[in-house]
């Protein structure tokens, strides 16, 4: 079940005059403040541009002054009930795995800026399906977020896509809550061969679970080609 929204938050998005809401959310791991200049700039310029849209901009940088009144600046959102808002369009993401997912059972197309991890992966996975436009951190500029934007609010086959595969996505053949009941229910009536469910790294030694013997051999390789 989606997250309730506070009520402020949500007239906001249900604004009569809004053609719908934007999350702009890049992640926990995300310090806005630590952004360059040119990315700030960025989305400033884009964010601003999109005023027939309630935008949800979820930011710990500086300050941001003159905010228009169409865009609502948050250090934490309730990003899971707002994508499974009706109202809501477009999700901006860095594209972590957590965001794809929710994205997809919530159908909302999204505009991946990869900044780290699987990041890049998921991103080309997400254009690749039809339901995702990705944009390259070095590549990024106002024009450029923009009109990449305008294009996955504008075109009814970004939603059709994710609605496709949201479908083949939550298709299962048992409900996920019933699968987790029957695997805790065999664990338990199988407690004689329950050495078989648990993780090898527990049968490891000390120093074999921490990698120790291949750092020595890494190390006494780069001390040697440091030598000779």
């Amino acid at each position: 079940m989606p997250n309730e929204l506070p009520n402020n938050l949500k007239l906001f998005m249900e604004d009569k005059k809004s053609s719908g809401t934007i999350l702009v959310a890049l992640g926990t791991n995300v310090r806005w403040i630590n952004a360059p200049n040119s990315t700030q700039e960025a989305f400033n310029h884009t964010l601003r541009r999109l005023s027939d849209y309630r935008i949800i901009f979820v930011y710990d940088g500086d300050k941001l002054n003159d905010m228009p009144p169409h865009i609502r600046v948050l250090k934490w959102a309730p990003q899971h009930g707002i994508l499974s808002h009706q109202s809501t369009r477009l999700f901006i993401s860095h594209g972590g795995l957590k965001s794809l997912k929710e994205a997809i059972c919530s159908k909302t197309p999204m505009l991946i800026l990869p900044l780290f991890a699987e990041q890049t992966v998921n991103g080309a996975f997400a254009q690749k399906l039809g339901f995702a436009r990705t944009i390259s951190k070095s590549a990024l500029s106002g024009e450029k977020l923009y009109s990449v934007a305008i294009d996955l609010l504008t075109h009814p086959r970004y939603t059709e896509r994710i609605t496709t595969v949201k479908d083949i996505f939550t298709d299962k053949v048992i409900n996920p809550l019933e699968e987790a009941k029957f695997w805790i229910n065999r664990t338990i009536k199988m407690q004689k061969i329950s050495e078989k469910f648990k993780r090898k790294g527990m049968f490891l030694y000390t120093f074999q679970y921490f990698y120790m013997p291949e750092i020595v051999a890494l190390s006494v390789l780069i001390l040697f080609m440091a030598i000779f």
